[in-house]
């Protein structure tokens, strides 16, 4: 048998199996059922792409999230594929948007998360939305819903669009931890500034999650804001450091710090984002 011809059978195998394992899997976590969702993605052929179509008009909500999940990354390239233009974006991008568009009207939260996730990917790779789509989903009462969401306006076209910022400083004072967390990196990276972003940066460095709190003090720190000095003092001498404050340190460097990361380097010899930092403020000292 020819090497296209077992090419066949494994792409047959993985679409015939994939809506079997997504029904059994309501929570959509089972390693089997990645394990086919991820080959599926490294399978960019038009029986792929025809198949998670179907999937996303189907009656069965599973189903649809399954295809939001294979539309979402089907074909994108690998970081050591960047240079080769046939593997470079998402080239089922463009006739995937409006099949996952579709699905933010869908009653499923499931479905929602899934869709609002694959539009983060397709963002990622370069296809254009708009961020003001999800604005009615930035208030569903599924926190996983609005995690999504958060983390679908952080990066591409939507990266530090009005729309997209508007939502994310709303999305930092959620209730739920992992949502605010997703609202404050995602609006640390982009290259938005202001009085009413560093505001709402200073107000979670009060925050009682670590990682949260790293993320504001990252996000003034790129934005050489002092009034992040102070707090980020304090943050490294505790004893839940987030990865995020030492990042900040390294990009805001104080002499100060030092004695903190010199301790943290000791416990973790082998971290290179603290041996960074350390050499960072190093140099000032």
């Amino acid at each position: 048998m020819s090497d296209s011809s077992s090419d066949e059978e494994a792409t047959e195998s993985l679409i015939s199996r994939a809506p079997a394992l997504s029904n059994a899997d309501p929570e959509g976590e089972s390693e089997a059922l990645w394990e086919v969702v991820q080959g599926l993605h490294c399978r960019p052929e038009e029986r792929v792409f025809r198949a998670a179509s179907d999937w996303c008009s189907s009656r069965a909500p599973l189903e649809r999230r399954l295809g939001a999940d294979v539309l979402g990354q089907l074909g994108h390239a690998d970081d050591d594929d960047e240079d080769d233009d046939e593997q470079s974006g998402s080239p089922f991008g463009e006739r995937s948007l409006p099949l996952v568009r579709s699905l933010l009207q869908d009653e499923d939260a499931r479905v929602l998360h899934s869709a609002v996730v694959a539009l983060g990917h397709l963002a990622n790779a370069g296809v254009e939305w708009d961020g003001a789509l999800l604005e009615p989903l930035s208030a569903h009462p599924d926190p996983e819903v609005r995690e999504a969401v958060a983390f679908a306006l952080g990066g591409g076209p939507c990266d530090g669009s009005a729309a997209a910022v508007g939502i994310q400083l709303r999305l930092m004072s959620d209730p739920d931890d992992e949502v605010r967390s997703w609202a404050a990196f995602g609006l640390a990276v982009s290259d938005a500034d202001g009085a009413e972003i560093r505001a709402a940066f200073l107000a979670r460095l009060a925050d009682s999650v670590a990682h949260v709190r790293g993320e504001a003090m990252f996000g003034l720190a790129l934005r050489r804001d002092e009034r992040v000095v102070e707090a980020l003092l304090s943050e490294l001498g505790s004893d839940d450091v987030s990865q995020r404050a030492i990042d900040a340190a390294a990009e805001l460097p104080r002499a100060e710090f030092l004695p903190h990361l010199e301790a943290l380097l000791e416990a973790n010899p082998d971290d290179e984002s603290i041996q960074q930092a350390v050499d960072a403020c190093d140099e000032l000292a």
